[in-house]
């Protein structure tokens, strides 16, 4: 049986080249949190900083509701750890 793979993750390194050439496998490059901070009053930046997990959240959203097709299988890594979710159970 052949699978369609949707990766979801944020660019800074390059994929293997394997995943690249794999007409099965799908990657999508979420947009980083911008880094320069160095106009921005000091004021400012604790706010920045709670902005920044709201911004990630719903770009993720962003990604899974609307940008790729409906999975029926998720895999998320978290730090070290990964977790499996099914809309088969």
């Amino acid at each position: 049986a052949s699978l369609e793979v949707d990766i979801v993750a944020y660019g800074g390194s390059e994929p293997h080249t394997s995943l690249l050439a794999n007409p099965s496998i799908h990657i999508y490059q979420m947009k980083q949190w911008p880094t320069a901070r160095q106009g921005l009053p000091k004021i400012l930046q604790p706010f920045m900083l709670l902005l920044k997990p709201l911004f990630q959240f719903f770009m993720l959203l962003w990604y899974l509701f609307v940008k790729i097709p409906s999975p029926d299988i998720f895999i998320v890594q978290v730090g070290y750890h990964f977790t499996c979710s099914s809309s088969y159970y």
